[in-house]
């Protein structure tokens, strides 16, 4: 059955490309693909970009890039969305090449965000293959795509179902911390604990925090420390999610949500799979700082 392989990439409308070149840089670790006045993309790994940033006010998730493996893959998982009712639409020429995808299509999420599907993402070169001037183990990407986001859900049964029956994203677990708040934690074909993650959070964004992997601890600890001795604001402390394995911390990004960094997630064996429900999202760590600034 044709499936999403990964999430390729992430569209953020953002206020502040400087701030966010800088933050990008000096912070994350990433690489600049292109700048211009209104454009800033962000590397990863050999991927042309795996962050697209566009001038916009909003400062908030524009669109999320699904990756599929192969040109039939994509059309016959077209075809059964296609099927399920879902209006799906293929991307114009110009769409298509400002992607730098061989093939793109598109539909509209019930949370104002689109999602696209695509094969065939451009790979740079070996003049330019990616260095990062901060991550010395690399990130986790590869057959592991981007990281992980978590989608603000107007209705989180009805997401639940858009995410789960329609695009068809495998569902991995629940953070259940109280009766009045429900979070489910889908994976894709890779099997990293979460690529998405959805809840009702009153936030006035569409995106509560996109996550990336490093390959090493290390890194995180070292990321942690930048961040400090930069300023940038630490919304949670150096912790770890029981659901995902995971050790991470949480920071404020120049657009009022939050980047989270982290190393270990677990990888879920669909074979032997057992959806599970925690009542905590941390069993160590992961604090707030008493005197956090409102930046949302």
């Amino acid at each position: 059955m044709a499936e999403i392989s990964s999430l390729g990439y992430l569209v953020l409308g953002v206020s502040n490309l400087d701030s966010w070149e800088q933050f990008a840089t000096s912070i994350m670790g990433f690489q600049v693909g292109i700048r211009t006045e209104h454009l800033l993309t962000l590397r990863m790994d050999q991927y042309n970009y795996r962050f697209m940033l566009e001038k916009d006010p909003s400062d908030d998730l524009i669109a999320v890039g699904w990756e599929l493996s192969t040109e039939e893959q994509l059309e016959n998982y077209v075809n059964r969305l296609r099927a399920k009712g879902l209006k799906v639409s293929e991307a114009t020429e110009f769409l298509r090449s400002y992607r730098k995808v061989a093939r793109l299509y598109t539909c509209a999420d019930p949370n104002g965000y689109t999602h696209e599907f695509y094969v065939g993402p451009t790979q740079e070169n070996g003049v330019n293959y990616f260095r990062s001037q901060h991550i010395r183990s690399g990130f986790k990407t590869g057959p592991y795509g981007l990281g992980h986001f978590v989608a603000i859900a107007k209705d989180v049964e009805e997401s639940i179902v858009f995410y789960r029956d329609i695009l068809g994203l495998k569902l991995s677990g629940y953070m259940i911390p109280s009766n009045a708040f429900k979070v489910a934690f889908f994976h894709t074909k890779n099997g990293r604990y979460h690529t998405l993650a959805t809840g009702e959070v009153p936030i006035p964004k569409r995106i509560m925090h996109f996550a990336v992997e490093v390959n090493s601890l290390n890194d995180v600890g070292m990321t942690h420390d930048r961040a400090v001795e930069a300023g940038i604001p630490i919304t949670s402390s150096i912790g770890h999610h029981p659901n995902a394995e995971s050790v991470s911390f949480y920071m404020r990004t120049p657009s009022g949500f939050d980047a989270e960094i982290l190393a270990g997630e677990m990888i879920v064996d669909d074979d032997n799979w057992q959806i599970k429900t925690y009542q905590e999202f941390s069993d160590w760590g992961h604090k707030p700082p008493k005197n956090l600034p409102d930046n949302s």
